[in-house]
């Protein structure tokens, strides 16, 4: 424990020769029969696995360490769970929610985290010695929550997909397993387990968490959205497509979400991602491909229309 925390200490201070000596010293160190009072199992499975990845990021082999993670994940036989986290602007942030969903796995081992980012993006310099997959060229300049999204989706190989955020809280202890036993732990048909946000009530679902079936039967080639939203409607439309395909899985899971309309402060990446003009776009985007809904729900193009009118 005391040679992993050193290697990580190093690994913060840049020094990719001492942390390299920590980690290694670290790993070839067997598993104790009798556990000391300090000893932590993650540090022989998942957390010094991640050390190890993140000096191979660090030294340039990313290759390498992304096949080190799929392999874990390939080589577990109970189902295994891809945390899909676009982030822009605020990487500290989205480090500690990484830490915070891996700490309260019940088996962290089954889990990988992928962060979402533009290609060009300053949060590179601290984030990208995690798993993580850049927007394509052309998204680059925008504050495009989906294109993120979606980049970390392809890249992910779990039998889950759950997406995460900057402003969410700790989710629940063991929300992997609650998640599994939620779909009765049959992963291999199309669902969306719904997750709730501390905040809504409707059936709006804003935290998709679904099998990779239904990922695959969502045609959006293996993103969680469509690929011409920017930000507003995309979660709308993944609703109603799970609600017609009635996948939706119910659940008592709840992971708070610290929204502005619920008073916690507004990240300037929030705040552009919600612009007019995207929820204009989104609007737009949602009633040409989605005819259908406006026919079951006739009173949705005036509420938002209302809306519109009240920004002008």
């Amino acid at each position: 424990e005391a040679l992993a925390l050193l290697g990580a200490m190093h690994l913060d201070l840049g020094d990719l020769v001492k942390s390299e000596a920590y980690i290694r010293a670290m790993m070839a160190l067997p598993r104790p029969i009798d556990k000391p009072w300090t000893h932590r199992d993650g540090l022989y499975g998942w957390a010094g696995e991640t050390l190890w990845t993140q000096w191979l990021r660090m030294a340039g082999d990313i290759k390498k360490a992304d096949n080190i993670e799929r392999a874990r994940l390939k080589a577990q036989k109970e189902p295994t769970i891809s945390i899909i986290h676009p982030t822009r602007g605020r990487p500290e942030q989205a480090a500690r929610i990484r830490k915070l969903f891996l700490d309260n796995a019940k088996n962290p081992e089954r889990i990988e985290h992928i962060f979402g980012m533009e290609a060009d993006s300053e949060d590179l310099g601290l984030l990208g010695r995690f798993r993580h997959a850049c927007s394509p060229a052309g998204q680059l300049g925008q504050t495009n929550c989906v294109a993120a999204t979606n980049a970390a989706a392809r890249a992910s190989v779990g039998d889950i997909l759950i997406y995460a955020q900057d402003d969410l809280a700790a989710p629940p202890l063991h929300w992997d397993e609650r998640i599994i036993e939620a779909l009765g732990g049959n992963v291999a048909r199309p669902a969306l387990v719904k997750i709730g946000d501390g905040l809504r009530d409707d059936d709006l679902i804003c935290t998709p968490c679904l099998t990779r079936k239904a990922v695959d039967r969502l045609g959006y080639g293996g993103g969680i959205y469509f690929d011409g939203y920017r930000s507003m409607f995309c979660d709308t439309e993944l609703t109603w497509r799970a609600i017609k395909n009635k996948w939706v899985v119910p659940s008592d899971i709840v992971i708070p979400h610290l929204h502005a309309t619920d008073g916690h402060p507004a990240h300037e990446t929030t705040m552009r991602s919600n612009s007019v003009e995207n929820y204009r776009q989104g609007y737009d985007l949602f009633c040409k491909r989605n005819a259908d809904y406006l026919e079951a729900n006739p009173n949705f193009a005036p509420e938002i229309e209302a809306k519109f009118a009240a920004f002008k």
